[in-house]
């Protein structure tokens, strides 16, 4: 008579054959020229390369605000210095990206980068709008970028230690900006815009 099987320990067997598998086994880099790639498939590098481009059109987006906002007409320096930093910023997150995806043993494939759908805004207030809604969808793909990493440990760890947080931060202080200059432009809509320009440019 055969001895009962141990439903414990074949678990335990069947769970270390398949963490051994994804360690030594893994095809994920199989088509990759890279001694370094491991657990890291095409898919999350060509996620990684879109992000690159979404940081890149934001940083686009928010150097065409700032030089709208640095034209002699409007001429709110403080509006440009704000939409100039956080145009420096985006594309600072963009070579983070190029950084991560060389140090995976991926392949960064820059694309075209879409121009932004408007060079005027007819106010801070309609500028700041639409950096929040910027700002929602560069969130947005962020966390498909770590929905998408769900079996990458380092890439989500990544993403929550750069991104995550900084774009709750970034979001959070756009909508406050948004709220303040609605209420303002109810009562005195010239007076808020020169006050925020004011704020912005110190």
């Amino acid at each position: 008579m055969s001895p009962p099987i141990n439903i414990n320990m074949l678990a335990k067997i069947l769970l270390v054959s398949c963490l051994a598998a994804l360690a030594f086994g893994s095809d994920d880099c199989k088509n990759i020229d890279s001694k370094c790639c491991q657990n890291y498939d095409e898919a999350r590098q060509n996620a990684i390369n879109t992000q690159i481009n979404m940081e890149l059109r934001a940083s686009y987006v928010y150097m065409a605000m700032g030089a709208y906002f640095s034209r002699e007409a409007p001429n709110h320096h403080g509006y440009a210095k704000f939409f100039f930093d956080s145009s420096l910023e985006e594309r600072e997150h963009a070579m983070k990206l190029v950084e991560y995806q060389n140090s995976r043993g991926g392949e960064v494939k820059l694309t075209a980068i879409r121009a932004p759908s408007k060079h005027e805004w007819t106010s801070g207030l309609d500028a700041l709008t639409d950096a929040l809604a910027l700002e929602r969808e560069v969130n947005q793909a962020l966390l498909d970028l770590h929905d998408l990493a769900d079996k990458d440990a380092h890439l989500q760890d990544f993403l929550e230690t750069h991104y995550l947080n900084e774009q709750v931060d970034s979001i959070r202080e756009l909508a406050g900006y948004v709220n303040q200059l609605t209420t303002l432009k109810v009562t005195n809509a010239g007076l808020g815009e020169h006050l925020f320009n004011e704020k912005l440019g110190k």
